[in-house]
């Protein structure tokens, strides 16, 4: 009996004693500033969470927005946290609009150097969202811009960045501006016929949307005005920084904008219109003189 007795307190020092050099370890990890964190994993989030998913998904998302934060502020930021935050949340709630823009941010602006892997990350989640969204018809003109943006600022990949800004034309009337963008970007791309097809899908929503005449004739200066299409980078870059409400964010994106190279290169030199005869036409039109209707004119020709 008195061995085993021994025997049970000798296993349980030497068990405290283990125990104790974890506790010693983490203690001395606080100290020294090192984010240690403990996350479940997704498996076991999504168990535990069942009937109360997205509850979940928003205090994982509140503790990645306060991670990120303390990280952004940090002078040893590594974000070593952040895509475990992301697999934890993504599972609970696929429809969650607001986490895939932020994570189709957060990848990129974080004032680390943007790597092609940065870029490929915030792309992947912007994607899934919009795939997750549509399935239930459902759209995010910030999540699908942001992809479009990513491709075409960061990526440098124009071509890749076209359907993003078909989409987002299309999908939100407000927006038919983008389809303009796009139109640029195809341009750059050196897809003419891509560009002009955009530039004349714009004119055709607007005809069929414009209220007033003025609209229509609004919209045609906007296509044929020179100081258009030699601004487009301002436009862009106003347009893009406008979509981010942290300040945080705001602040790298703006710093980032004006040092992108893509700008600096867009400036000096000026965007000709295509050869497209449907677009010369159309662009040659005089709305005041013609005696058909400027919509009904306008149909006609596309």
């Amino acid at each position: 009996m008195k061995k085993t007795t021994i025997a049970a307190i000798i296993i349980t020092l030497f068990a405290y004693t283990g125990s104790k050099h974890l506790v010693d370890q983490r203690m001395t990890a606080r100290k020294l500033d090192v984010d240690i964190r403990y996350l479940p994993s997704p498996k076991i989030l999504n168990l535990i969470s069942i009937g109360y998913k997205p509850a979940f998904a928003d205090m994982f998302w509140i503790e990645a927005l306060n991670y990120f934060g303390a990280q952004l502020s940090s002078k040893t930021r590594t974000y070593q946290y952040l895509s475990s935050y992301i697999d934890l949340i993504l599972p609970l709630d696929p429809l969650f609009t607001m986490f895939y823009e932020w994570a189709a941010t957060v990848f990129i602006y974080n004032a680390l150097p943007i790597t092609k892997e940065s870029v490929s990350k915030s792309t992947t989640y912007a994607n899934i969202g919009i795939q997750n969204l549509a399935k239930e018809g459902r759209y995010s003109f910030n999540v699908i811009s942001k992809a479009a943006f990513n491709y075409a600022l960061e990526a440098q990949d124009y071509k890749n960045s076209i359907p993003y800004f078909e989409m987002a034309g299309r999908v939100f009337p407000d927006r038919r501006d983008m389809l303009l963008i796009g139109a640029t970007y195809a341009s750059n791309a050196g897809e003419d016929q891509i560009s002009a097809e955009m530039k004349m899908e714009y004119l055709g929503f607007i005809a069929f949307e414009a209220q007033q005449k003025e609209q229509l004739i609004y919209a045609m200066q906007i296509i044929t005005s020179n100081r258009f299409n030699k601004d487009a980078g301002n436009i862009v870059k106003s347009f893009r920084l406008n979509m981010e409400k942290d300040e945080d964010i705001k602040k790298i994106v703006e710093q980032r904008l004006n040092t992108n190279p893509v700008f600096r290169q867009e400036s000096a030199k000026n965007f000709e219109f295509s050869d497209n005869p449907r677009l010369q036409k159309i662009l040659n039109v005089d709305f005041q003189r013609n005696w058909l209707p400027p919509d009904l004119h306008l149909l006609l020709s596309l």
